[in-house]
């Protein structure tokens, strides 16, 4: 029973285009979420002897230690649901009444890369490929978790190998989808493999694209900035809101301003927007009967050239200034186009300046 429960939960993740799975304790009952288009939504409630056993089961799939609930702890593993791979990640945490919370990610391996369907606006797919066509220098991705960022770059990629014969490298932690198309590297620290050691191997394996999963610490970002100084285009991630922010977070992470000129050729900050149902002319849901799945679809802030280098020029004096296309002008301007509803503008925490 509760081995069919595991897989018809994940199927039903799946068949709703759910990215997480939520199991949120109580003290009578765990409410079992789906997070569908950004948006948290009921799926049903389990008895907590039900749950825990639900909970167990998963940990046990993942390589997790079932008996421990005291901390918290974090795994993943790839499974088939409907002939087709999905990867799971999983985090459990302890809560009050010694429960334990689970989220799993849910990151179906089919899914299609299309540049096309990546942004509301043309201008902002140019401006990241025409980021893709140099040879070197750093190009940083960034967004809140959940923003689409792994999406974006897997899309970058495939038309970098599209367009060019070229030695793609990634280092990951996870990998979360596999391409056989790159030289994909999953760090391990456990293994003595983090992304300081990562990168010192990559460089010496000559890619053409260099991608670093997520700058986390000074060393990392250190070593990105090397990388991008030797001549190779490295692409990497950071968890900012906003496209400046990433420079301030370099900065935070020791790197100089001269450094950042010298090596950073693009900043691209992304969120996602849910756009109107091309039927039904309102906010499409995931059980719209005209739309199959939500539409959903990223708004980028993108700094480079002349913008990038007044910005790096103005750290240490907090002054980046505003961009040109900034995200409250580029949600406007969406809205005035009729693609997203006036609450996306609303909820999205950007004023004018």
């Amino acid at each position: 029973m509760i081995a069919s429960l595991s897989a018809s939960l994940i199927e039903s993740a799946i068949l709703s285009s759910a990215s997480d799975i939520h199991f949120t304790p109580s003290p009578q009952q765990t409410f079992v979420s789906f997070r569908i288009a950004g948006k948290l939504q009921k799926h049903r409630q389990l008895p907590n002897e039900l749950a825990e056993k639900l909970i167990a089961q998963y940990k046990f799939l993942s390589g997790m230690d079932i008996g421990e609930c005291r901390r918290p702890q974090s795994s993943a593993y790839m499974t088939m649901v409907r002939n087709e791979k999905v990867f799971l990640r999983f985090s459990t945490l302890p809560t009050v009444n010694n429960q334990e919370g689970l989220v799993i990610r849910v990151i179906p391996q089919h899914q299609s890369y299309s540049m096309g369907n990546l942004t509301v606006f043309r201008n902002d797919r140019h401006k990241l490929l025409r980021l893709l066509q140099k040879s070197n220098g750093l190009f940083l991705i960034t967004g809140p978790t959940g923003s689409g960022k792994t999406t974006t770059l897997y899309s970058l990629l495939q038309v970098a190998l599209e367009q060019q014969h070229c030695e793609i490298l990634t280092l990951e932690d996870p990998v979360e989808r596999y391409c056989e198309q790159f030289t994909q590297i999953q760090i391990n620290e456990k293994a003595g493999l983090s992304y300081e050691e990562g990168i010192i191997a990559a460089l010496r394996y000559d890619p053409d694209i260099l991608v670093i999963g997520e700058i986390r610490n000074t060393l990392t970002a250190k070593m990105a900035i090397r990388a991008a100084y030797t001549g190779h285009l490295v692409i990497s991630t950071l968890h900012t809101k906003r496209a400046s922010d990433a420079l301030f977070r370099l900065r935070e992470l020791g790197i100089p301003a001269i450094d950042m000129e010298q090596t950073l050729i693009g900043i691209a900050a992304q969120q996602l927007v849910n756009l109107k149902c091309k039927h039904c002319l309102k906010n499409c849901s995931y059980s719209c009967n005209s739309e199959q799945n939500v539409n959903r679809t990223a708004i980028f802030e993108i700094l480079t050239e002349e913008e990038l280098s007044h910005a790096v020029r103005g750290i240490d004096s907090g002054q980046t200034g505003e961009p040109i296309c900034s995200f409250f002008k580029q949600l406007r301007k969406a809205f005035a186009l009729g693609y997203i509803a006036k609450g996306a503008i609303e909820s999205s925490g950007f004023m004018e300046k």
